[in-house]
């Protein structure tokens, strides 16, 4: 099993629960520390659908 498998697979719950509260799949890949495109990979690897909240609606921005 590669690295990065394992790291989303040790990480499931956490991006089941981030996924839930409908936070952007770009913050979510944030988060994990991983690029969108490994993120949008696994989650169709794990057949996990992401419906979420692409633009942000609601959700307050902080800057960095």
């Amino acid at each position: 099993m590669n690295d990065k498998k394992k790291y989303f697979i040790e990480h499931l719950n956490i991006i089941k629960d981030l996924i839930s509260e409908n936070v952007p799949k770009l913050e979510i890949s944030r988060i994990l520390d991983v690029k969108y495109a490994t993120l949008d990979k696994y989650l169709k690897k794990f057949g996990i659908v992401y419906h979420g909240n692409q633009s942000r609606k609601g959700i307050t921005r902080f800057s960095e």
